[in-house]
Formats: C-alpha cells, sequence, structure tokens
C-alpha cells in the first residue's frame, strides 16, 4: 500500500511538472516558429535540432528526473527540484538566445542567390533603415545587394581579395530596397521546368512544389538559397520575387546557374 501511494505520488509530480512546462513552454516555441522563423526559415537556418533539444530538456528530462527524485518526505527533496528546475531555466535560457541570435532578419540577394542573415553577420551603415525599411515584426526584410560599378566594383573587389572584407551579401552600403530590383532578380531566375529538363530524376519534386502552390512548373521561378547546413530551391512569389517555397537541393542547382551569361 506504501508503495502504491509512492507510485501515485511520483505521477501526480511527473503530470504536475509536465503541465507546468508545457505551459512555460508553449508561448516561447510559438514566438520561435510563427516570429522569428515562419515558413520556411527553420528548415534553412537549421535550428529544428536546437528546439528539439529545448523540449528534451524542458518536456522530457525535468518531469522524467523529477518523477525519479519525488517523495514526499525526503529530506533533500526541495534541493532536488530546485536543481532540476534550475537546469531547465539555463538550458532554456541558453537555447532560446541561440535560437533568437540566429533569426534570419534579412535576406539577400546577391548575384544570383538568396541568402537569409542574421542581425550578427552584418555591419549596418548610416542611413540603412531610410533605404531599405524598417524591419518588419514577424519574419526577414527582403533586400538587393546591388554590384558596384567602375572605379566602386574595383575597390570593392580588391578589399574581398585583399582586404578579407565580406562578400557582397554582407556588405549592407550595397543594398537596395529589394521591391525596386524585382525585374533584376527575375532575370536571373529559372522556370521549375528547367529542372525536371535537366535532372529527370528530380521530376517528381518539382511537380509535389507546383501542386503544393496551385501553378504549372512553367509559371514558377526559383533561384538557389544558401542554407546554414545545406543549400535550397528557392520558388519565388511571381509577383514580388520573395520565396514562397523551399526544398533540399544538391550541388546541381548551382550547375544549373553556373552556365548563365
Amino acid at each position: 500500500m506504501v508503495e502504491e501511494n509512492l507510485w501515485r505520488q511520483k505521477l501526480r509530480a511527473w503530470l504536475t511538472h509536465l503541465g507546468l512546462s508545457a505551459l512555460v513552454l508553449t508561448p516561447i516555441i510559438a514566438v520561435m516558429v510563427f516570429i522569428w522563423y515562419p515558413t520556411p526559415w527553420l528548415e534553412v537556418q537549421g535550428v529544428l535540432p536546437i528546439i528539439g533539444v529545448l523540449l528534451g530538456v524542458d518536456l522530457v528530462l525535468g518531469p522524467v528526473l523529477t518523477f525519479v527524485v519525488y517523495k514526499k518526505d525526503k529530506p533533500s527533496l526541495r534541493f532536488d527540484l530546485t536543481v532540476i528546475v534550475l537546469i531547465q531555466v539555463l538550458a532554456l535560457a541558453y537555447g532560446s538566445w541561440s535560437i533568437y541570435s540566429e533569426r534570419p532578419r534579412y535576406v539577400v540577394f546577391a548575384v544570383d542567390r538568396y541568402e537569409a542573415l542574421a542581425e550578427k553577420d552584418i555591419d549596418p551603415v548610416a542611413g540603412l533603415t531610410d533605404r531599405i525599411g524598417r524591419l518588419p515584426l514577424r519574419g526577414p526584410l527582403y533586400v538587393f545587394a546591388q554590384m558596384p560599378m567602375g572605379e566602386e566594383f574595383q575597390r570593392f573587389q580588391d578589399s574581398v581579395m585583399f582586404g578579407g572584407a565580406p562578400d557582397l551579401e554582407r556588405r549592407s552600403e550595397y543594398w537596395i530596397r529589394h521591391g525596386d530590383a524585382r525585374e533584376a532578380i527575375f532575370s536571373r531566375s529559372q522556370p521549375l521546368s528547367a529542372i525536371a529538363a535537366a535532372h529527370p530524376e528530380h521530376r517528381s519534386l518539382i511537380e509535389g512544389l507546383a501542386n503544393q502552390l496551385a501553378a504549372s512548373p512553367e509559371q514558377l521561378r526559383y533561384l538557389p538559397l544558401v542554407g546554414k547546413k545545406h543549400d535550397f530551391i528557392a520558388v519565388l512569389d511571381p509577383v514580388t520575387a520573395e520565396i514562397v517555397a523551399v526544398e533540399s537541393a544538391g550541388p546541381w542547382v548551382w550547375q544549373d546557374f553556373s552556365a548563365d551569361p
């Protein structure tokens, strides 16, 4: 009877800890998924494993440890529970900060591809907000990195090749509004049907993307998208040229664009 009561106490403690952890974690994960990383940026930025660790620590490890140590009259119970909660809080704080710091704030088109950058990835220049607009609360701001011309191009090239300066997409002094460069972006893109023609083994992938967006592969355009862990096909909105869908891609996506003039 005593043993049965102990197991009931442990189960009640586990359920209570699980419920409280879920109550704390749910709004935080919701902010991450819907505000910091709206589709498709969770996958592109490669933060799903970090979120998985957060869920594992706060929804699995913490409640399980409580189940293991819980005994109502145990002298060290308060200390044990305090240590467990402290571990959860530290894991949540560190994980949340790591995820926030990688939050994509700018999606930059440069030369022939898109790349998502966090604020820490660039050095903002004076007047940047007036030039490209304010950062939105939800999701990233799209911008266009304009290649400098004439003597400025030579200075830029020398600074990258010999001075160790960042490449074009990270140089915010060359950014302009994305909407002012839609034609230039579309001119660098290709129809999705070109993938199916050149790489028949990817035909089902292309058909799946087209069905998802309720359009034909001939109508939809795509560009390479540089991800944190690997590269993607970025399917473009036919009006804004912003990214509406992504799919993992191999080296062939760069081969397709390297042939372009």
